[in-house]
């Protein structure tokens, strides 16, 4: 059984001072991780993080890996926490641009935590998520 032990006060101090200290630098990646470790740890992030983070994130999402875009979205579903409005709209545009990039496992995952927000995004995402799953299928089963 896994057993999660709340993080010492002073850690999560210290990582929201550094997100919402103006003139530090983090890349998409980082922050995504950051967000990917809170949902791992059943942290759910106070507003005034939040808001940093999303302010700090969304100038960086057109440079994001396809990667970093999954498991940024994936932790919000995790703990069920609707993005910010602002975020979620650049997020959908972003990586709807970059899908035909993703793999299976993060399509999946960016599905699932749309479905587990009860975030329904328009008919055209839906269903360049369908090409671009099925595009990776046969990518992926002709390399078996």
């Amino acid at each position: 059984a896994l057993f999660i032990f709340p993080p010492p006060a002073d850690l999560l101090k210290s990582i929201k001072e550094q997100v919402t200290r103006p003139g530090n630098k983090f890349t998409a990646q980082a922050l995504s991780n950051i967000m990917w470790s809170f949902a791992k740890l059943s942290i759910t992030p106070d507003a005034e993080f939040l808001k940093a983070w999303c302010d700090y994130m969304i100038p960086l999402l057109q440079e994001a890996d396809t990667h970093s875009l999954s498991i940024s979205l994936w932790a919000f579903g995790r703990l069920d926490l609707v993005p910010p409005e602002k975020f979620l709209e650049s997020w959908l545009s972003f990586f709807d641009n970059k899908m035909s990039q993703v793999n299976q496992q993060d399509l999946c995952n960016c599905l699932w935590a749309l479905a587990r927000l009860d975030i329904r995004p328009d008919d055209t995402f839906l269903m360049n998520w369908c090409a671009a799953f099925e595009r990776r299928a046969q990518v992926e089963n002709a390399t078996e």
